[in-house]
């Protein structure tokens, strides 16, 4: 998508319902707080500057998987009030 940055993409992203809860991790070099902070609100499931150690970015996916896979596991488990 060109001239779509990272930001632009996850707001695409949160604004189709099948893909809504999709985790997404921001990996970049730009690590400052207002970035860290803009990929937060957008919804970002976790932030990982570069350079990284590949087994706390292996971590990190792995959590954000896990937690996504718990949270639809709760939400299905969920009763729904009639």
């Amino acid at each position: 998508m060109p001239g779509l940055g990272g930001f632009g993409l996850v707001q695409r992203l949160k604004g189709i319902a099948r893909l809504r809860d999709t985790p997404v991790v921001f990996v970049t070099g730009l690590a400052t707080i207002e970035n860290r902070e803009r990929a937060f609100a957008l919804g970002a499931a976790d932030f990982i500057e570069k350079p990284f150690d590949i087994r706390e970015f292996a971590a990190r996916i792995r959590s954000a998987v896990t937690r996504t896979a718990s949270t639809a596991c709760t939400d299905i488990a969920t009763p729904v009030e009639s």
